[in-house]
């Protein structure tokens, strides 16, 4: 059986080891912001560096090893309110991939960030089909037309769970259980064994809704809208830990 797991990229990590001592920005300005401001910006990133202007350094992490907070362990409780603004600059036009490695390498020299990757129990969902005829709901439109097509359709969806919904457009199953990892803040399996490109919309009752509210939970609704269903177990899911961070003095 197929398991995919919303884990840490460990095959692109060990593969970039070596590029990491090289990847570095040419230059760059790192100042603790102590303004009253709580609005952090990061974009747009310019195409040969990025900005960011109070930006919280536990983000920063989050962002350059491309990990939720469920999947960090060690992260000190002063990173939610130390704010930094940094702006850095490459040689030249950079990638998407070369800017987190270059931000990884950042991080590193400025802030003293040591970490190392480790597999740990940890609470999770194993998202599989609801049905005995394996159909899927109304809320898991397919989309054969953007696996056909020499150019795949472009996939845009937003969901929250506080706000109670996911909805998505050409949506693969890898995307579905990325955004379900979302609003649950945990690890979720997939174990659906569903191929395809998918529109999704699916609404749950919202936190601190009224009691009169007619929407059904998110796992009801996960099961009726989507013809799927999420069971909690205990499973060995990846984590980034963090061994050492320290506050960055201005440079």
């Amino acid at each position: 059986m197929r398991r995919r797991a919303l884990t840490l990229s460990w095959a692109l990590a060990a593969a970039t080891v070596a590029a990491q001592d090289t990847l570095r920005f040419e230059v760059a300005s790192v100042r603790p912001n102590t303004g009253s401001d709580q609005n952090p910006s990061a974009s747009p990133h310019p195409p040969d560096g990025l900005t960011y202007v109070n930006f919280p350094l536990y983000q920063m992490i989050l962002n350059a090893y491309s990990v939720r907070t469920f999947q960090v362990a060690g992260m000190p409780g002063w990173t939610m309110d130390a704010r930094y603004d940094i702006t850095a600059r490459a040689s030249g036009p950079i990638t998407s991939e070369q800017r987190l490695l270059m931000l990884r390498s950042l991080l590193e020299e400025r802030f003293n960030l040591k970490t190392r990757l480790e597999t740990r129990e940890q609470p999770v969902y194993v998202l599989t089909r609801a049905r005995a005829d394996e159909a899927l709901g109304p809320g898991l439109k397919p989309r054969p037309e953007c696996t056909a097509a020499a150019t795949p359709c472009e996939a845009a969806g937003t969901g929250a769970r506080a706000a109670g919904y996911i909805r998505g457009q050409a949506f693969p199953m890898s995307q579905v259980q990325r955004m379900l990892s979302i609003v649950l803040e945990r690890v979720v399996f997939d174990e659906t064994r569903i191929d395809g490109v998918f529109d999704v919309d699916v609404s749950w009752r919202p936190e601190n809704a009224p009691a009169d509210n007619p929407l059904p939970s998110l796992f009801t609704a996960v099961e009726e809208r989507l013809g799927l269903k999420l069971t909690p177990q205990r499973r060995m899911v990846d984590m980034l830990v963090i061994e050492s961070l320290d506050r960055a003095t201005p440079q």
